[in-house]
């Protein structure tokens, strides 16, 4: 009885270690399962980290680009207004020396010669023609005529919608 009382000590002996074996497989098991889904979850943050900075990176280069642009835009619409008041600015410096020529041909045609009235004559025409065509003002940011203005503004507003779509 005693052979059997040891064989059976045995036996529930290997059986334990059978449990306690299987349970560390388990746990082993589970331990992998554990540490795998933690490493996806991980690299999937790493990843997805990853791709907002790629996006981030890129949504910085398009705004630095489209501040470019309306840099360039703008840089390029004073050059032009400061370059419209130069030729703007010839062409009434122009047209006030005509007006004068005239005003001297006028006045020494109807005094018929005689000074007095010529002189006369000849400032009331200069001071028409002063009002007429104003003291040009070649600076950069003179007065422009209306429609000289808005085809600059018009210009200006298209380079802007450009440098919108750029992508």
């Amino acid at each position: 009885m005693k052979a059997d009382i040891l064989k059976n000590e045995k036996n529930y002996f290997i059986h334990i270690i059978y449990a306690a074996s299987f349970l560390l497989a388990v746990l082993a098991v589970i331990s992998y399962l554990v540490w795998s889904k933690y490493q996806t979850t991980v690299q999937n943050r790493i990843e997805m980290e990853q791709r907002v900075e790629i996006q981030e990176k890129q949504d910085r280069i398009k705004k630095t680009r489209i501040l470019n642009c309306m840099i360039i835009a703008q840089k390029s619409y004073a050059e032009n207004w400061a370059s419209a008041c130069v030729e703007n600015a010839a062409g009434v410096r122009a047209a006030l020396n005509n007006c004068i020529n005239s005003a001297e041909k006028s006045a020494h045609f109807i005094s018929g010669g005689e000074l007095s009235n010529y002189k006369s004559l000849y400032q009331s025409y200069v001071a028409q023609c002063k009002v007429l065509y104003e003291t040009p003002n070649p600076k950069p940011n003179c007065l422009l005529p209306n429609s000289l203005a808005k085809s600059l503004d018009e210009s200006l507003q298209k380079d802007e919608r450009m440098c919108t779509v750029i992508s």
